[in-house]
């Protein structure tokens, strides 16, 4: 039976973490990955048969305990960055911690009484005002809170669409970058947003009204104009051979990503370590959120939907896993998914599948990071909403088995099923 050949080319040796920066990679840096991908080419739904035709990027990063002093990550990298992937939905995190900073400059321009929970309301230069969500909320009105949980565990667009607003695309950036995030390059909202932003036009942002018990405040409108091109060495910004457009007119040519959203795989693991896990030190400025505020952000990337309050998910199609990555699926196979906790934030479109997780089986704390993407598009064209997708799903299923075997089946209460 054919096996995989893990070529040196398509591997970046492993790193430990510190505070110094990236230590000498180990010795057993390349055996990491040709025990992952150990199995026969059927295995990964055939993905790995060619990782580099499915842009293929894979980033694991093991907790390492310190007997003093914070954890440090042990890196191991997988054709990371080796060429554009569309984040998708996995970018919404990034709206969630600016919202949150934003309310934080709200409490210090307007005081204590501003919350997360506060009503607000969107002023549009047109002179729509939007000021309730319309679903599953409890009182209808828009706060920030709930948009939060909104996006983290329905992956809502208008969620997230009200926090590019909230913020503003230039702030929106800046926030990420001076994070030490350098790669982000949020330049669009998605489903339902403007349509003219990616394309360079300067982006005007609505006039808020924040409601509180005593008064209303009001943030008055401005314009983000910022230009947003990569500041990376990446390639492969156009792809396939034919894109459908809204009219559904199809035009023969690839279609051309260069002004989509954007991320490093490295800078979307350092936000989700930066959120998770502050305690370790990636070298980075990190993000200014209150206790409070990560709390919040980290109960709605971690909760099963089916336990939340507000918004309310009816069962089905909010089942028992909704939230789950499909990684978790293939962990069940090394360690009981009810003893494993996950924290994540993905995403699918454009033929683009993209995991960030954090995963931590709580009996033995044993944690990891894992941040992929795997691309599918059989038939080369774009919009047409036949892209694919589950190969793709299932060699997420199959990697977060594979991880799991390296990570923890040592003293794991599951017998190994190969």
């Amino acid at each position: 039976m054919p096996r995989h050949i893990i070529r040196p080319a398509a591997i970046a040796a492993a790193t430990v973490l510190t505070a110094a920066g990236l230590a000498n990679p180990p010795a057993t840096a390349e055996d990491f990955w040709e025990a992952v991908f150990a199995e026969p080419q059927e295995k990964f739904g055939g993905v790995m048969a060619d990782p580099a035709a499915h842009r293929v990027q894979v980033l694991v990063s093991e907790v390492v305990p310190a007997d003093a002093g914070p954890p440090t990550l042990r890196r191991h990298h997988y054709r990371v960055d080796a060429e554009y992937f569309y984040p998708a939905s996995a970018i919404k995190v990034a709206g969630c911690v600016a919202a949150l900073l934003e309310v934080q400059r709200w409490q210090a321009e307007f005081g204590s009484e501003v919350t997360a929970e506060t009503p607000l309301s969107l002023r549009f230069a047109d002179g729509r005002v939007e000021d309730t969500d319309g679903s599953n909320v409890a009182d209808g009105t828009i706060n920030v809170r709930h948009d939060i949980r909104k996006v983290c565990m329905e992956s809502d667009n208008a969620a997230f669409n009200r926090q590019f607003d909230l913020a503003g695309r230039d702030r929106l950036n800046r926030t990420m970058w001076e994070a030490g995030l350098k790669s982000f390059r949020l330049r669009h909202q998605l489903i339902g947003g403007k349509p003219n932003e990616r394309r360079g036009h300067p982006t005007q942002h609505p006039g808020i009204a924040l409601q509180t018990q005593d008064a209303v405040h009001h943030i008055p409108p401005h314009t983000s104009r910022a230009a947003l091109p990569s500041l990376r060495p990446v390639t492969g910004y156009r792809l396939g051979k034919a894109y459908v457009d809204r009219k559904d007119r199809r035009t023969d040519q690839p279609f051309d990503f260069a002004s989509r959203n954007e991320v490093s795989l490295v800078d979307l693991q350092d936000l989700l370590v930066m959120i998770a896990r502050p305690d370790i030190d990636l070298g980075k400025p990190g993000l200014p959120l209150s206790d409070e505020h990560r709390a919040l952000l980290i109960e709605a990337m971690t909760q099963d939907p089916r336990t939340s309050a507000n918004p309310v998910y009816p069962d089905p199609p909010y089942h028992e896993y909704f939230a789950d990555t499909w990684a978790k699926d293939g962990i069940d196979r090394v360690v009981d998914r009810h003893k494993v906790r996950e924290t994540e934030k993905g995403g699918t479109a454009y033929g683009f599948k993209v995991m960030n997780a954090y995963f931590v089986h709580e009996p033995t704390e044993r944690a990891f990071f894992l941040t992929a993407t795997a691309y599918s598009n059989p038939n080369a064209t774009f919009n047409d909403n036949d892209y694919g997708y589950k190969p793709l799903s299932v060699f997420l299923v199959d990697l977060g088995e594979a991880v799991a075997r390296q990570l923890w089946a040592r003293g794991s209460e599951k017998t190994p099923t190969r």
